[in-house]
């Protein structure tokens, strides 16, 4: 969004009213930047910003956290501390089916891709505490990389009981039902396992038959 329209949105919001903005990852955008830009230019002190270091699934579960705490009536300071905290806690682990799309991006020299193609070798990525999507781990296979995927999930989930675990797909949802059966196989008390399709902006990043899994678990700023 331009300055302008951030403009219009906080000068919505009435002096007696607090306003909460959660921003796609800093990392990815300009907008939390414009945003903080436009509320220091013009003292709008009773608008609360926070970067929210995820994207997609991940900046969604965000928004749904903030919404429980104001359903909850904590004060403002609170909310903002309680999603500083939750945001490091909500976890995205993804493969992808080749790795042109690396290359693409710039991530990795097309020549790096080209043997990684040719070798089978699938990438696992997940986002580090800065936001930055990173790889973690390399295996040779689809069936080795969605098993990486599940382990991983396993050995970092908390309260499996208490959650909906996201599975995002790229136009390839028999995989990702396989996944949610694997899931469910190695972690059976997972509340709920919700697929969905990424959006054209993400998949045109990731790929075809890309799979990503968002979930809630240890804190990302754990070493």
């Amino acid at each position: 969004p331009s300055p302008q329209a951030f403009i219009n949105a906080f000068s919505s919001i009435k002096n007696d009213e607090i306003g909460l903005y959660i921003s796609l990852s800093s990392m990815l955008s300009g907008t939390y930047q414009t945003a903080m830009m436009v509320k220091e230019q013009n003292n709008y002190d009773n608008i609360y910003i926070i970067d929210s270091k995820l994207a997609s699934i991940g900046q969604k579960e965000l928004v749904n956290k903030a919404l429980e705490l104001i359903n909850n009536n904590l004060e403002i300071n609170q909310i903002v501390n309680e999603l500083e905290l939750f945001k490091t806690k909500i976890k995205l682990i993804a493969t992808l089916d080749s790795l042109k799309y690396l290359a693409r991006g710039g991530r990795i020299s097309p020549i790096v891709a080209s043997i990684g193609n040719l070798l089978d070798i699938k990438p696992l990525l997940r986002a580090s505490s800065e936001a930055k999507i990173e790889s973690f781990c390399k295996v040779r296979g689809k069936k080795k990389a969605i098993l990486k995927l599940v382990e991983t999930v396993k050995e970092n989930i908390i309260d499996p009981e208490n959650q909906t675990v996201y599975i995002a797909h790229c136009d390839d949802l028999i995989e990702a039902n396989s996944l949610k059966d694997l899931l469910l196989k190695f972690i059976p008390n997972i509340k709920n396992i919700s697929i969905h399709q990424y959006d054209l902006c993400s998949g045109g990043h990731v790929g075809p038959s890309a799979l990503a899994i968002f979930y809630y678990g240890k804190s990302r700023l754990e070493k």
